[in-house]
């Protein structure tokens, strides 16, 4: 996720208003008045940018209030393609500045573009502006549906990363307690082998975890997602020693069996050295 940018507090009024059980903006909700400007959308930089034409110019305006994954990140490609299909290029939009910054409340048709990418799960609410209130309630729609970065559909999410280590996980973790007697050095590493090949994704998860692309995520839900991967560090540690315990096993069966044979071969030999 990109930095976070400086928060520019507006003066306005927020009223949040409900259209089909969604929360929508209007120029009154953020006090839109005759200084906001009237641009055309030349096109989408990404998730929380756009790049917009007014008397012949072209600037770039970020969505104030609304932090969404770069394009290299998690849902990054798919914010800014949402944004494109919510401000396709030539759109007349309404711009409400933040203090002459390029940051600013975006309305098409009277509807705070703003909350809408994170209405879709594809963006986190940024503290301290005029629009907060109004990104955080779409924000909020989102958790509770699990729609995009609060849910698992998506492979990259946190979510279905958790999801997917305690799928792999499964089978190593089951077929370490599972090894018949006499299997081999060779089969004991190869289990291991998959057992940390796991571990190694673990540590991967939990890093995610604990980076700024999770920053965003309820604190229920990164909690609930750092148990659930920790209890699997447990099962892959407790795996791991089970099959310790059965390589050193093995090495005993083998030179157990190395030394009986080697005593039996000597016994051979003292026997055919008598018949002569």
């Amino acid at each position: 996720m990109r930095p976070r940018r400086p928060l520019v507090v507006l003066l306005g009024l927020l009223v949040v208003t409900t259209t089909t059980g969604c929360a929508v903006a209007s120029a009154a909700d953020t006090g839109a008045g005759a200084g906001d400007d009237a641009v055309t959308v030349v096109g989408v930089v990404d998730g929380n940018t756009i790049e917009v034409e007014q008397a012949g110019t072209s600037t770039t305006v970020t969505l104030l209030g609304l932090d969404s994954p770069g394009l290299d990140e998690c849902l990054g490609e798919e914010s800014a393609q949402a944004l494109e299909e919510l401000l396709p290029a030539g759109t007349e939009i309404r711009l409400e500045r933040a203090g002459g910054e390029n940051l600013a409340a975006v309305y098409a048709d009277e509807v705070l573009v703003n909350a809408e990418p994170a209405r879709q799960g594809l963006g986190h609410t940024l503290a301290n502006t005029v629009v907060t209130d109004l990104v955080l309630a779409a924000e909020e729609e989102a958790i509770a549906a699990g729609a995009g970065l609060f849910g698992a559909d998506a492979p990259c999410t946190a979510q279905a990363q958790v999801t997917a280590l305690e799928a792999a996980a499964a089978e190593p973790v089951a077929t370490a307690s599972s090894l018949p007697v006499g299997s081999g050095l060779e089969e004991v590493d190869g289990r291991s082998a998959a057992l940390a090949e796991v571990a190694s994704t673990v540590a991967a998860v939990t890093a995610l975890l604990d980076g700024d692309a999770s920053a965003g995520l309820p604190a229920v839900t990164l909690a609930d997602l750092r148990t659930r991967t920790a209890a699997v560090s447990e099962r892959l540690a407790a795996a791991a020693a089970t099959l310790a315990q059965a390589r050193l096993a093995e090495e005993q069966r083998i030179e157990a069996e190395r030394v009986a044979a080697e005593a039996a071969a000597a016994r051979a030999a003292a026997d055919e050295a008598a018949r002569q």
